[in-house]
């Protein structure tokens, strides 16, 4: 054989010469294509931070879970502090009650309150015989002038007894007024029948005994007095405590408690019926026909909204 044969093929001439074999340039790796802005179909947008995964798959990592207590609630507004319920307590609230009140029947209240006063004054003449002639010496002009003495009847027994019969009848005859009253309170106008629904007589009849009593009181000079005014800042509830089906010694006891709790309402309570009572006098007693439901409706609303009641 040649020679050329013996020493192999010829190298190839785009060989590099040499035992060393050059390093290769690393490939460029395939451009990452940029996430679309939206999700493309049958994908699922990724959660932000923040934000909830969507039902069945599970959260990404910084992205809260569903909470097990349901999405959260809405911020709770606090009510308007505008209901009668949460005014505070006072005479000035319930005289405004009581004039809107009676404006709302007012005709049921003028009639009803002239049949009370007029059968009132007829109570109080029958059994007051003394009465009118005391009236009428002091109205004698010719004895005052001539500086004679003006003789005033004697207090006997019968008169006392006549006295307390008639505390007890003007008891009776005031309670309807009352029954108005509350019905008032509650349904927002009256009519004529709702005065006539009183049921709780037996508990009327002990709270007229406690008048009575105070009545008779009356013949004690000064002391006499001032127990009959503290009595009636104590009662100035107990009509309305009679009239809610309690037994008499029950209601009276808890209308005195709730008047010493409230003191300082029922003084006010109290002078505030002195001073509408004195100008429905002067008014020819015509203004009468007005401040008597007014003094009641506005006490109903006290003890109204004193018992947790909540007059409409």
């Amino acid at each position: 054989m040649s020679d050329t044969n013996a020493a192999g093929p010829a190298p190839d001439p785009q060989q590099p010469t040499g035992g060393d074999t050059p390093e290769q340039a690393p490939a460029t790796p395939p451009a990452t294509p940029a996430p679309s802005a939206e999700p493309s179909s049958g994908e699922r947008p990724v959660p932000q931070y923040g934000q909830y995964a969507p039902p069945g798959e599970p959260p990404a990592y910084g992205t809260p879970g569903p909470s097990p207590y349901g999405p959260p609630a809405a911020p709770q507004v606090p009510p308007a502090w505008n209901t009668a319920s949460e005014q505070p307590v006072s005479i000035g609230s319930a005289l405004g009650y009581a004039f809107s009140a009676f404006g709302r029947s007012w005709g049921v209240w003028v009639v009803m309150t002239l049949l009370t006063v007029i059968a009132s004054a007829v109570a109080v003449i029958v059994t007051s015989p003394g009465l009118m002639e005391s009236f009428q010496m002091a109205m004698d002009l010719e004895r005052a002038a001539t500086g004679a003495a003006v003789d005033v009847p004697a207090t006997t027994p019968g008169s006392v007894v006549l006295g307390a019969v008639g505390a007890a009848l003007l008891t009776f005859l005031s309670i309807f007024l009352y029954q108005g009253a509350l019905v008032a309170t509650r349904n927002g106008t009256v009519g004529f029948g709702d005065f006539f629904t009183v049921r709780s007589w037996p508990a009327v009849a002990v709270f007229a005994a406690v008048q009575v009593v105070l009545s008779l009181l009356g013949i004690v000079p000064v002391l006499g007095f001032v127990v009959q005014l503290a009595a009636l800042v104590a009662l100035v509830w107990a009509p309305f405590a009679v009239l809610e089906g309690a037994d008499g010694v029950t209601a009276i006891r808890s209308a005195v408690g709730l008047a010493r709790a409230n003191l300082g309402l029922a003084v006010l309570a109290v002078l505030v019926l002195f001073v509408l009572t004195v100008a429905g006098v002067l008014a020819c007693f015509v203004g009468t026909l007005v401040a008597l439901p007014v003094v009641i409706l506005m006490n109903a609303y006290l003890y109204g909204r004193l018992t947790g009641g909540q007059p409409v």
